[in-house]
């Protein structure tokens, strides 16, 4: 599979090509061992671990092929600036049809500083000084779209994000299925408690977003989908034990 930078083109093949030219947002500081960033440069630039993911992935969609990828893709779910930037995007092909497949990768870090409630929050403190911004009405258009207030207050704003962008980059290029997968990569300098911490926020927000119908989402397993906005939505876990 072809891993590339989106703009300017430029062809990935290695950890130092992803970290030249897709670095993550604080390139030096989470560019590390046994953190995410770096290990899914590595993960990704193997080829014998893309055929293990997507051996995962045919799991539930039988004949997926992947096409290419493209780290630090950014999907826009609004009209306002800063769109969300995914850590990998891999566009592929389902019995004739585009999926696109997300994927955030985690070690033990959190999903975002913020619930969508603090963010919310904080957005008005901001309005309060700064009129002219967005941040208010991006966040409240987020939680409306879906309608499950109060409970959505209390889920990860970063996982409120990557769904909705994952959506609309699916509406914007005629895709009908979208996959999100969390790909966790554990090790010795990763917690329990983290790592559970994790487990509880992704399960709270896929059981909320999908109206009951998934209760959690468990290790190396991909969930029955769900329909949100004419999409149909997968969301999944991919652990790597890292020695």
């Amino acid at each position: 599979m072809k891993i590339s930078r989106y703009f300017p083109p430029k062809e990935i093949y290695s950890i130092d090509d992803w970290h030249q030219h897709c670095p993550p947002k604080e390139k030096d500081i989470q560019w590390k061992d046994y953190r995410s960033a770096k290990e899914m440069a590595k993960y990704w630039t193997s080829k014998e671990h893309q055929k293990e993911f997507l051996a995962f992935i045919q799991n539930v969609l039988p004949g997926i092929s992947f096409e290419y990828a493209i780290p630090e893709y950014q999907t826009a779910f609004d009209n306002y600036r800063n769109p969300r930037q995914n850590d990998l995007v891999i566009f592929a092909l389902y019995q004739d049809k585009k999926v696109l497949v997300s994927i955030e990768g985690k070690a033990d870090e959190p999903y975002g500083s913020n619930l969508v409630k603090e963010e919310l929050e904080k957005a008005r403190k901001t309005f309060e000084t700064k009129p002219s911004s967005n941040k208010l009405e991006r966040v409240k258009e987020l939680v409306e779209r879906f309608d499950h207030l109060p409970e959505l207050l209390n889920c990860c704003y970063q996982l409120l994000t990557w769904l909705s962008g994952s959506i609309e980059e699916a509406k914007r290029t005629k895709i009908d299925t979208i996959v999100l997968i969390s790909q966790e990569f554990h090790s010795n300098k990763t917690t329990a408690v983290n790592i559970e911490r994790n487990t509880k926020d992704l399960n709270r927000f896929v059981n909320l977003i999908s109206n009951g119908s998934i209760s959690e989402v468990r290790k190396n397993e991909i969930c029955a989908p769900f329909l949100i906005d004419g999409v149909n939505c997968y969301f999944g876990k991919h652990v790597t034990n890292l020695k």
